[in-house]
């Protein structure tokens, strides 16, 4: 007995436990038990799993008395041998496991050599051994010139790299059937993989991304090699099969260590949200601004393509602006409208983004828009990042006209990760286009009724101006030219009524020729694009608001227009329509009107509503400033988008 094993287990249970599982081997499985029972060193147990044998095994079994030898005996063939070793592992006792083929032959010091080694050498996990090969018949196939045997050797692995190394090019990086290991470090690897084939080299594999093994030159094992057996005929190809799933289980590995650190930057409030945003800043997208400027747990960082002046002059909250080019750079509109037009055709974002949001840390991606969605597929791919994508109106409307963005958008609702609708009625449009259900979640837009001060409206006295305010780009979807024609039919019954429009756009110049020939022209202002703080002004000086959108001829639609919501937090009485998700903002009779799309009459009638019942106001404006202070505060809308993070990143 070597004395180097420990006393106290030497008459106590076995030190190792050696498993073997077999079916129909009737005609080796003798030499394999014998070979065992042989062996110098005496203190182990021998399991043999017989996995409903058909043939002489179970006779063969029956006729060994040494109370070493336990017998699981199988009903049902597993057809595979790692579902009846995982039986074997859940009865072994031993600190050491013993991997035994029923068809090989152990030498007589095989478990001697490799306990005596494995309890000096703590530091190692998995001791495999070299061996010889040997045909079904017993003969050994490979000899040198002096008729001895040629061992299989595999290499030492003093260094962890070196094996894993090995992995990469397809190796064998240790014969399974010469196995011992620690029993402890099943405590992580669990059992053998029954789900897969050749769960044996899986096993292996699996326990180098957590320990260290090593392989003893001396060869202990006579290994029988069949003609037909998978790992003589398949060997390559079940290496590279496992590899595939080793690197799996690498990025898997890999994943959790990103989440462990996320964690810890949480916890010192350093996460980082990257927002894809193609041309910043716009006045006619303030509603992303509101989200950047009101960030709380995480850091946003802009990637834009086209980078406006106020970006540079702006003091914002967040960390920089990343950009392509900047516009005032280019003096000529002709030439600054092509540049937004070949950018706008770029299917991938550049390489300074990707290698940005690397070497910042960037723990999330959120596209704003679904064409900003699908060019970050890649970078999602390539950073392996979670992908928000917000919807905002025409990319869930017009966007899936065209056969190509059809064809993208179901690419993006495959990857992506999760899609933010504005209301109900996107969420459905969004399933009809093909987006699973279970990845839409609803993201209102939010404002912060404390930066608009709120004012119930009042008819004015002395025969003084009463102004209906509209504002909003002047688009089809806006509908500007219905809100023109329903100001002309209330206009000579309220000669005290004015009508100031805000903003611009390609239908400007056919609404100013409008004006220009109508009589009531001295009653109409076009002020063009304001400032956004000029806007607000405008709109404490406004009594009523209207903006009846609608479905444009392409297919165009809104999504939550913000005006209304700064209309209604400001106390405005507000004319809006049945379209996208308005009717969640605009509560009929109780927060503002609504009319059909296109309805002319109907908006008419509702402007003469609230000029003849100005009483209403007051509980109009309550009503619609209650109604965006608890369901479209940005700092509740943030929270919840901030949460959606939070729960793709398992924080």
């Amino acid at each position: 007995m070597n004395p180097s094993i420990p006393k106290k287990r030497q008459n106590k249970s076995p030190l190792i436990s050696v498993i073997m599982p077999t079916h129909n081997y009737g005609c080796y499985i003798r030499e394999a038990i014998d070979s065992f029972l042989n062996q110098t060193y005496k203190h182990f147990e021998l399991i043999i799993v017989d996995d409903a044998s058909t043939d002489q095994t179970p006779h063969i079994l029956a006729q060994y008395k040494d109370s070493r030898i336990k017998i699981i005996t199988r009903t049902e063939c597993s057809c595979s041998g790692v579902v009846a070793r995982n039986d074997g592992l859940e009865l072994a006792q031993g600190d050491f496991i013993a991997v035994a083929d029923a068809d090989d032959i152990s030498l007589p010091n095989r478990l001697q050599e490799q306990v005596q080694y494995l309890i000096k050498n703590p530091q190692i996990d998995l001791l495999g051994t070299s061996y010889i090969l040997v045909s079904e018949e017993g003969k050994i196939i490979e000899k040198d010139k002096n008729d001895c045997p040629i061992p299989i050797q595999r290499p030492n692995y003093e260094k962890t790299l070196d094996y894993r190394q090995d992995i990469l090019n397809y190796k064998n990086v240790l014969h399974h059937c010469t196995l011992m290991f620690r029993k402890k470090i099943l405590q992580k690897l669990h059992r053998y993989n029954d789900y897969v084939s050749s769960g044996d080299t899986e096993f292996v594999l699996r326990a180098t991304r957590y320990f260290h093994l090593h392989n003893l030159p001396t060869p202990l094992v006579l290994h029988r090699q069949h003609n037909t057996s998978v790992t003589a005929t398949y060997g390559v190809n079940l290496r590279k099969h496992h590899y595939v799933i080793f690197k799996l289980r690498e990025k898997i590995w890999e994943q959790k260590q990103v989440e462990k650190a996320r964690q810890i930057r949480r916890n010192q409030g350093s996460l980082k949200a990257a927002h894809l945003i193609q041309h910043y800043p716009r006045l006619t997208e303030t509603f992303i601004d509101n989200y950047l400027i009101h960030a709380h747990l995480f850091s946003p960082l802009v990637f834009t393509d086209i980078a406006n002046t106020e970006a540079k002059i702006k003091k914002t909250p967040y960390w920089y602006i990343i950009r392509t080019q900047d516009l005032e750079n280019i003096p000529d509109k002709a030439q600054r409208q092509s540049l937004i037009s070949e950018i706008q055709s770029r299917i991938q974002y550049p390489q300074c983004f990707l290698e940005t949001i690397r070497t910042q840390n960037i723990d999330i991606l959120h596209a704003h828009f679904a064409t900003n969605g699908w060019r970050a597929l890649h970078l999602k791919r390539k950073l392996n990042l979670p992908l928000i994508t917000s919807f905002y109106g025409f990319d869930a409307s017009k966007l899936p006209q065209s056969p190509i963005w059809r064809k993208r958008l179901q690419d993006l609702f495959i990857q992506g990760d999760l899609f933010l609708a504005l209301g109900q009625n996107m969420k459905e449009t969004l399933k009809k286009l093909g987006c699973p259900s279970h990845k839409i979640q609803i993201q209102h837009l939010g404002i912060d009724p404390q930066k608009i001060p709120f004012s119930i409206r009042q008819i004015p006295k002395d025969n003084q101006k009463t102004t209906l305010m509209y504002c909003g780009r002047l688009v089809e979807k806006k509908g500007i030219m219905f809100a023109l024609n329903a100001f002309f039919e209330v206009a000579y019954q309220w000669p005290h009524l004015e009508f100031q429009i805000i903003g611009d756009g390609p239908l400007r110049q056919k609404l100013e020729a409008t004006v220009a020939h109508h009589p009531l022209k001295h009653r109409i202002a076009i002020l063009g694009a304001l400032p956004h703080s000029e806007v607000l002004k405008k709109m404490q000086d406004a009594h009523l608001f209207i903006l009846p959108s609608l479905t444009a001829h392409d297919g165009d639609k809104e999504g939550t227009p913000t005006v209304i919501l700064e209309s209604l937090a400001s106390g405005l009485p507000t004319i809006a329509t049945h379209h996208a998700d308005i009717p969640e903002i605009i509560h009929h009779g109780k927060t503002g009107y609504l009319a059909p799309e296109k309805d002319v009459i109907t908006l008419a009638r509702h402007i003469t509503d609230l000029l003849s019942t100005p009483k209403q106001w007051a509980t109009m404006g309550h009503l619609g400033r209650q109604h965006i202070e608890q369901n479209y505060n940005i700092h509740r809308e943030i929270q919840n988008l901030e949460n959606q993070y939070l729960r793709l990143l398992k924080l």
